[in-house]
């Protein structure tokens, strides 16, 4: 794997006309040109621009204009040599662009904690317990110093 991978990135509709209104002039092709996407894929209310080789993930020349515009926006993104894949959300909050970021193999663990972030205190340590016993369902003692892990 090298540096450059696959990334998708959703607005909404409404958004991808305004602006390709105000930075474009309604021309597509300097859109295009500006912007560096291979794909452009019109799904209901939603857009979904998408490129390959983008250095890794970070699409600077679009995620930048949609951060200076206040564009709420989803993205995904392909394995690298050096990180993983994953998806980000990127939110308006109380007047300020934040960006949540969930990497492959950590899917299960953000909807773990969506489950019980309204629980009470002792219902989410059963739980946290529930899960730690179907996932280590034995006291891991390593057999070797080059893997100093114990549970």
């Amino acid at each position: 794997m090298g540096d450059r991978t696959h990334v998708s990135i959703q607005i909404r509709k409404i958004d991808y006309e305004w602006l390709l209104r105000a930075e474009f002039n309604d021309d597509p092709e300097q859109m295009r040109e500006t912007l560096y996407y291979e794909y452009l894929e019109f799904q209901d209310d939603i857009v979904d621009f998408e490129a390959n080789e983008i250095n890794y993930g970070e699409w600077d020349e679009l995620e930048g204009l949609l951060y200076a515009h206040s564009i709420e926006y989803d993205k995904t993104w392909g394995a690298g040599g050096d990180y993983a894949g994953g998806a980000s959300y990127n939110r308006l909050v109380a007047g300020k662009m934040q960006e949540v970021q969930i990497y492959e193999g950590s899917e299960d663990f953000v909807l773990f904690l969506k489950e019980v972030k309204d629980l009470e205190p002792a219902e989410i340590k059963r739980r946290v317990q529930e899960m730690y016993r179907k996932v280590v369902p034995f006291d891991i003692i390593s057999l070797s110093e080059d893997l100093p892990i114990c549970l």
